[in-house]
């Protein structure tokens, strides 16, 4: 094991604008720091086709990414790897390929490019090739917090199951009717079915048979086989990572951390959080933005601005030798980076109100 003789500091790479705070705690692996690349912009003059803020996005093979929800209800848009606007697919409504979206999108790349989306109000995950043609729909009658395919094609997810079977489980393997073929995960202490953040896993993209999962208000990162036997895992209790709720403050961001998503390459994991910027004042509700975000999403709620939550939170990445679960390197990064597969999103507005998400990746660099 490397002595822990170095911090990462705010002089590490950055792209510009962007605030790296200092290290938080000491860097284990001493020679090793975490590089943050920025990447395109998505978004910008798309109009209606535009994400909105928290979407989704993934990315595919060649480049280009798949986000929503979007403007236009029931759609998804396409964006090419330079980041501007190709072309839109889906449409609202009940039926097969059709979808009715809450605020969120679960989204999961499959072989070849293949496409699940958890299509909650309807009741069931949609799947589209790699054409992004619709193929079949998956009946899944309930809440998913995430989801991966497995290299057979069936499909892992962490989902909120109320059947007496399977109640307690947070993760659950089904096949191409929706049935579940294994339920696993903290067999031997159920999660509360009565707090449902205690279900909520999330599950990196897999490679091979190992699958990846996270606690969202602990900090547990799990290893499981495809027979759902715990294999490895990651369990400490970061001094930066608040669990109990802080004291005058409302909104949740700003109360406790919450890891908010792993992936792996081929011989990092990471692992991104957000957790309070302890410096930042109490939210308040923003009613002059409401009214104008309301002219395009009449579902808007009455919150503080987008600008306003970004910056009440700090975002941690980590990366942890993906062999030994080494803990490598830290950045905490001022603002609120969301993690897809292999890269993460930065929400934002341009100079028309517009919503722009600017891609970043992040890399793990040694001095030789």
């Amino acid at each position: 094991m490397v002595p822990a003789v170095l911090a990462l500091f705010s002089s590490f790479p950055h792209p510009q604008g962007e605030t790296v705070r200092r290290g938080m705690t000491p860097n284990p692996c001493g020679e090793c720091s975490i590089v943050l690349n920025a990447g395109v912009q998505i978004g910008g003059g798309a109009g209606e086709n535009a994400v909105r803020h928290g979407a989704t996005l993934v990315r595919r093979k060649d480049g280009s990414f798949i986000g929503g929800p979007t403007f236009s209800p029931g759609m998804l848009s396409v964006f090419s790897k330079d980041g501007s606007f190709r072309s839109a697919f889906g449409k609202f409504g009940a039926g097969p390929g059709e979808f009715r979206f809450s605020s969120t999108i679960v989204m999961a790349l499959g072989p070849n490019d293949s496409l699940a989306v958890a299509n909650d109000r309807n009741g069931r995950i949609e799947v589209f090739g790699p054409a992004l043609r619709y193929v079949r729909s998956i009946p899944f009658p309930y809440d998913v917090t995430s989801m991966a395919f497995l290299s057979s094609g069936r499909l892992i997810v962490s989902a909120n199951y109320r059947t007496p079977d399977r109640i307690g489980f947070p993760l659950h393997m089904i096949d191409a009717t929706g049935k579940a073929v294994r339920s696993f995960g903290d067999t031997d202490q159920r999660v509360d079915p009565g707090q449902p953040e205690s279900a909520m896993r999330w599950i990196a993209p897999v490679s091979g048979s190992q699958i990846w999962t996270a606690e969202l208000k602990s900090y547990a990162v799990r290893e499981y086989n495809a027979s759902g036997t715990l294999t490895r895992q990651i369990t400490r209790q970061p001094p930066w990572f608040i669990t109990q709720p802080r004291p005058g403050f409302k909104w949740p961001v700003q109360r406790t951390s919450t890891i908010l998503g792993i992936y792996q390459d081929s011989n990092v994991l990471w692992v991104i959080s957000h957790t309070p910027n302890l410096d930042a004042k109490p939210l308040e509700p923003d009613p002059s933005t409401i009214v104008r975000q309301r002219e395009r999403d009449p579902s808007s709620l009455i919150a503080p601005s987008p600008e306003a939550m970004r910056k009440a939170i700090d975002t941690v990445v980590e990366a942890y030798d993906l062999h030994t679960l080494e803990r490598l390197a830290e950045l905490r990064l001022a603002g609120s980076f969301r993690p897809s597969n292999g890269f993460l999103l930065k929400f934002g507005e341009n100079a028309e109100g517009d919503v722009v998400v600017s891609t970043y990746t992040v890399s793990l660099h040694r001095k030789r």
